[in-house]
C-alpha cells in the first residue's frame, strides 16, 4: 500500500502561480500531471493537435465560470481555459477524455477537445471529478475535492515530457461519443507522423518479403490476417474465423489496416523490417 504524500506546500505552490495568470482563481480542486491537447476541427471533420501540453489544473474561481479546467502551456505563453458549465459534455473514450464546450468563437457555438493524459490514471480521476462539479453545477450544491494524486503536478517545472500516443492519419467513428457529440472519436488515429520514402520503400520491401514466403497469394495473407483478429460482437468476445475470399482494392486496404491493428502482425512486419537494416 502507497504511503500517503503530504501535497500541501505543492498546492500551495501551484496555485500562487495560476493566481499571477488569472486572479480570479481562489481554490486549486484537482490536478493532472501531464497532457496533451487536441481539438476536432468540424469543417474538415478531423482531430488537430493543438500547440497546448502541460500540467492540467481544476480549478475554483471568485467570478463565473466558477469552475475551470486550466492548462499550464509548457510550450508557449497561451495557456488553454475551459469554463465547466451546465452545458458541458465530458466522456472516455479510447485514451482520451472528450471535452465539447459552449464558444461563442466558433460558428457552430461549440468546440470540441480531446486531452491526453499521463499517467493514465489522472484521465478518469479527471473525469469523475468533472462529473461531480456538473452534477454540483447543475444542482448547485458544493463539490467535494478531487483526492490528490502521489505525484503531484509542478505548475512552475512540468515533469519530463512522455511519450506521446501513437495515433494513425484519420480519427475512428466512435459510437459512444457520436451519440452525445456528433459524428467524432477520439484524436487516437490522428497523427503528423509521415514516413520517409526510404521508409517507405523499406517497410514496403518488409511487407512483401514477409508475405512471399507463404504460399498464399498476398490478398489470401491479409484475409487469413483479417479472419484470425476480428472478433464479433455477437459471438460474445470469441474469434469469429471469415471465409477467405477475393479483395478489391478498397476491401484489401481496410483489411490491411484491420491487421495493422493486430499487435502480433506489426511485431512481425518489424522483425522482417529490421532484418534487411
Amino acid at each position: 500500500m502507497a504511503l500517503p504524500v503530504d501535497t500541501s506546500q505543492n498546492d500551495a505552490l501551484n496555485l500562487q502561480v495560476l493566481q499571477r495568470q488569472d486572479n480570479q482563481i481562489s481554490e486549486l480542486v484537482g490536478t493532472a500531471s501531464h497532457v496533451v491537447v487536441y481539438e476536432f476541427d468540424q469543417v474538415e471533420q478531423s482531430w488537430k493537435r493543438k500547440d497546448v501540453e502541460g500540467s492540467l489544473f481544476v480549478v475554483k474561481r471568485y467570478s463565473a465560470p466558477r469552475f475551470q479546467v486550466f492548462v499550464n502551456n509548457r510550450l508557449s505563453t497561451v495557456n488553454l481555459a475551459i469554463g465547466v458549465d451546465a452545458q458541458l459534455n465530458v466522456d472516455s473514450v479510447d485514451e482520451f477524455l472528450i471535452i465539447r464546450c459552449v464558444d461563442q468563437s466558433s460558428a457552430s457555438g461549440f468546440k470540441i477537445y480531446g486531452i491526453w493524459f499521463f499517467p493514465e490514471e489522472d484521465r478518469q480521476k479527471t473525469l469523475k471529478l468533472l462529473e461531480r462539479i456538473l452534477v454540483s453545477v447543475k444542482s448547485g450544491g458544493p463539490v467535494p475535492h478531487s483526492p490528490h494524486p502521489q505525484q503531484p503536478a509542478q505548475a512552475q517545472q512540468p515533469a519530463q515530457q512522455p511519450a506521446q500516443p501513437q495515433v494513425q492519419q484519420q480519427p475512428a467513428i466512435a459510437k459512444k461519443v457520436a451519440q452525445s457529440y456528433g459524428p467524432i472519436g477520439s484524436p487516437k488515429r490522428s497523427s503528423n507522423k509521415v514516413l520517409s520514402k526510404a521508409e517507405g520503400i523499406a517497410a514496403g520491401e518488409a511487407i512483401l518479403g514477409m508475405i512471399s514466403q507463404s504460399n498464399k497469394s498476398p490478398v489470401e495473407e491479409v484475409t487469413v490476417a483479417v479472419a484470425q483478429v476480428d472478433v464479433s460482437a455477437s459471438s460474445g468476445g470469441r474469434k469469429s474465423r471469415r471465409k477467405d475470399r477475393t479483395l478489391n482494392k478498397e476491401q484489401f486496404k481496410d483489411a490491411l489496416l484491420q491487421c495493422l491493428e493486430d499487435p502480433a502482425f506489426v511485431d512481425q512486419i518489424y522483425q522482417a523490417y529490421t532484418k534487411k537494416q
